[in-house]
């Protein structure tokens, strides 16, 4: 039994509560409430922890949408520039098919992390991190792994190098922001402090 004024739990045969002093002498019949109500009652009144929301939230759509959808329509638009100057370019459909398949993974990677993330999972933020640590190395030496694999003309790589340096800075750039964000956000620190 427990005291309708105070909630603390009361001998069956108490006609007083030894806290508030409130009468329970006829509480017995009327008034029946487990320990587990007031145990899932108290725990969900505790969750306190942050929603995510704010940069977080829009991290996530980052990766999730905004950053697949984009790399979505380079894949496309290097093909069509591939299949154009092939001929004119060896080496460089097998560079797009080498980049895509590297951008492909990447962005998987990356919707994954954003799941993780929305779904407040305790490991959330690792994986972010050892994500946003390969987005940084591809954005430092992908175009160099690409030109290798490929085998593409120096000619041809001296051609597509200044892009390639402005994209990787770009990447680079996202990268390190974000991992960041990851490390000194207060958020961050209070959404995934408890996360199971």
């Amino acid at each position: 039994m427990f005291c309708t004024s105070c909630g603390i739990r009361l001998a069956d045969s108490a006609q007083f509560c030894q806290a508030c002093g409130h009468q329970v002498a006829n509480q017995q019949k009327s008034v029946t409430v487990s320990e587990s109500t007031i145990n899932a009652t108290i725990t969900s009144s505790n969750s306190t922890r942050p929603a995510v929301g704010g940069w977080l939230l829009f991290l996530c759509g980052v990766l999730v949408f905004a950053s697949p959808a984009t790399h979505l329509y380079f894949i496309v638009t290097d093909f069509q520039a591939a299949l154009k100057y092939g001929s004119q370019a060896p080496g460089l459909l097998t560079a797009v098919i080498t980049d895509s398949v590297f951008k492909v993974g990447l962005e998987s990677f990356g919707a994954y992390c954003g799941f993780l993330l929305w779904k407040i999972n305790r490991r959330a933020v690792a994986v972010t991190k050892a994500y946003l640590i390969v987005t940084l190395l591809y954005g430092l030496i992908g175009f160099e792994i690409v030109s290798l694999i490929s085998n593409m003309p120096v000619e041809v790589v001296k051609l597509l190098e200044p892009q390639a340096v402005r994209n990787g800075t770009q990447t680079g750039i996202f990268a390190m922001v974000w991992f960041a964000y990851l490390v000194r956000s207060k958020r961050v620190k209070a959404t995934y402090s408890n996360a199971h």
